[in-house]
C-alpha cells in the first residue's frame, strides 16, 4: 500500500503499483454526512482529507483507514475489492459489511464506536489507474536539473494547479446547487408528510361514500328485481291457468282463435299492425279536432264576452235615455198643468169672486176611534205609500187633474154619497199646496194604526 496523494483535488491510494484516484462527482451524499466550512470548499485542493476532517472535528478520517492496510476492519478484506462506503465520523469499510452490521442492531460504528445509521452511509467511487514508481535515478535527475527547469516544472504544476482549482469549483458549484435541490426536496417532502393525514382522512370519507352508494346501488338492484318478479308473476298468471278456462271466460281469446284458423299468423299479425295504425290516426285526428274546438269554443267565449259588454253599454245608454224622456215629459205636464190652473183660478162671469182673506183650512187627522178621513178622489194612498217606501211616485196625468177641477160632482160621487162637494176654489188650493202631502201622510199612519 502507498500513502493518500492529493493531485488535482482527487484523492487516491496506491496499493502495489496503483494508483486510485476517487472522481469530483462519485459517491451519494448522505444526510448527516459533516460538509466543510465555506472558506475551506473554495480553497486549495491540495489540503488532504485529514485535515478536512480535523477542522470539522471529526477524530477519524478516511485517510487513516486507507493508509492502515487499506483494509476493510469488519472483513478484513482489501477495501478496493468491492465497493467502499464511509461512515459519517469519516471510517471507510465495503458498503455490504456496513448494511450487515446494521442488521444485526449494531447502531454505532466498528472502530471508534461513535453513533451511525444506514442513512448516514456515503457510496465511494474510486478510479483506478496504474502508476509508475519512480526509479532513483529519475530522482537524481530531477534534483540535477537547472534553476530553469525547475521554474518551469514550478509553471506546468501552477497550471494544472488552476485547473484543479477550477474544477473543484466547478464541481462546488454543482454541490451547491445539489444542496438546494435536496432541500427544496425535504421541505416538498415535509409539505406532502404534512397533508398526509388530511389526504388519508378524504381517502378514508371517499372510501365511505363509495361503500355506502354501493350498498344503496344493491338496495336498489333488489328492489328492482323484486319488482321485476313481480311483474313477470303478474302476466303469468292467466297463462298459469288451463287453456280450457282461459277459453270457457275470456271471449277474446275464444275469437281471436277462430280467426287464427282461417287466416295465417302473418296475415294476422298485419292486419292488427294495420288496425292499430289506424288507431293512431284516428285518435292523432279526433286530438286535433278536440284542439280545433278548444281554440273555437275560447274564440266564442271571448266574443260573447265582448258582446255581453256591449249590452250592458247600450242598456246604460237607454235608461239613460228613458229617463232624460220621462224628465222631458214630466216637465212638460207640470208646466201644461200649471198654466190649465192658473186658467181654473180664475172667476167666470156671473160667479161672485172669493174672498181672498179667507185661507183654506187644512183637514185634520182623525181620532184613533173613528174612521180614517177619506182622501181626495184624484190622489190615493198607495202613491204616498210608494213614496214613503221608498217607490217611485204615481204618475198622475194633467188631464185627471182638469176633470177633478171641472167636475166636482164627479169627484163626489166616487168618494162616497155622504161627501158634499166642495168648491172649485178650494180644490185648486188643496192641490196647489204642501198641504196635501201632510194630509195624506197622517191619513196613511193613521189607516196603519187602525
Amino acid at each position: 500500500s502507498g500513502p493518500l496523494h492529493s493531485r488535482g483535488g482527487a484523492r487516491g491510494i496506491a496499493v502495489g503499483g496503483v494508483f486510485g484516484r476517487a472522481a469530483p462527482s462519485a459517491g451519494r451524499r448522505v444526510e448527516g454526512w459533516p460538509e466543510l466550512p465555506e472558506h475551506r470548499r473554495e480553497g486549495p485542493p491540495g489540503l488532504d482529507f485529514r485535515r478536512a476532517c480535523q477542522e470539522t472535528g471529526r477524530a477519524a478520517t478516511m485517510e487513516d483507514s486507507l493508509q492502515d492496510g487499506a483494509l476493510c476492519l469488519i472483513c478484513h478484506e482489501s477495501l478496493l475489492g468491492q465497493v467502499p462506503c464511509a461512515l459519517r465520523c469519516g471510517h471507510v469499510y465495503h458498503s455490504v459489511c456496513c448494511h450487515q452490521w446494521f442488521e444485526k442492531g449494531k447502531g454505532e460504528c466498528p472502530q471508534c464506536k461513535s453513533k451511525s445509521g444506514r442513512d448516514e452511509l456515503l457510496l465511494l467511487d474510486f478510479e483506478v489507474a496504474a502508476v509508475q514508481p519512480r526509479s532513483v535515478e529519475e530522482v537524481r535527475k530531477l534534483e540535477a536539473v537547472s534553476a530553469e527547469e525547475r521554474s518551469q516544472l514550478r509553471e506546468e504544476l501552477a497550471l494544472e494547479l488552476e485547473d484543479a482549482e477550477a474544477r473543484f469549483r466547478e464541481t462546488g458549484d454543482q454541490l451547491d446547487e445539489h444542496r438546494e435541490a435536496a432541500q427544496e426536496r425535504k421541505k416538498a417532502r415535509r409539505e406532502l408528510e404534512s397533508r398526509a393525514p388530511e389526504v388519508e382522512a378524504e381517502i378514508k370519507r371517499l372510501k365511505a361514500d363509495r361503500e355506502q352508494r354501493m350498498l344503496n346501488n344493491a338496495n336498489l338492484s333488489a328492489q328492482v328485481d323484486e319488482k321485476n318478479s313481480r311483474q313477470r308473476q303478474f302476466r303469468s298468471r292467466p297463462w298459469g291457468r288451463s287453456q280450457d278456462s282461459i277459453h270457457e271466460e275470456d271471449y277474446d281469446s275464444k275469437e281471436e282463435r277462430r280467426k287464427l284458423r282461417v287466416m295465417r299468423p302473418a296475415d294476422r299479425a298485419r292486419q292488427l299492425h294495420e288496425a292499430v295504425v289506424s288507431a293512431r290516426q284516428q285518435e292523432a285526428e279526433i286530438n286535433w279536432a278536440s284542439r280545433e274546438r278548444e281554440a273555437a269554443f275560447k274564440e266564442l267565449e271571448a266574443e260573447l264576452s265582448e258582446l255581453k259588454k256591449i249590452e250592458v253599454k247600450l242598456r246604460l245608454d237607454l235608461r239613460k235615455m228613458k229617463e232624460q224622456e220621462e224628465i222631458s215629459a214630466e216637465a212638460a205636464a207640470t208646466a201644461a198643468e200649471r198654466k190649465k190652473a192658473a186658467a181654473a183660478a180664475q172667476p167666470a162671469p156671473g160667479v161672485p169672486a172669493l174672498k181672498k182673506s179667507r185661507p183654506a183650512t187644512p183637514p185634520v187627522a182623525e181620532p184613533a176611534g173613528k174612521a180614517p178621513a177619506e182622501t181626495h178622489a184624484g190622489l190615493d194612498s198607495f202613491g204616498d205609500e210608494d213614496m214613503l217606501y221608498g217607490g217611485p211616485p204615481a204618475r198622475r196625468s194633467a188631464s185627471a187633474s182638469l176633470l177633478l177641477a171641472s167636475k166636482p160632482g164627479a169627484a163626489a160621487r166616487s168618494a162616497g154619497p155622504t161627501r158634499s162637494p166642495a168648491p172649485a176654489a178650494a180644490m185648486v188650493a188643496s192641490l196647489a199646496t204642501p198641504s196635501r202631502r201632510q194630509n195624506s201622510l197622517q191619513a196613511l199612519f193613521s189607516k196603519r194604526q187602525a
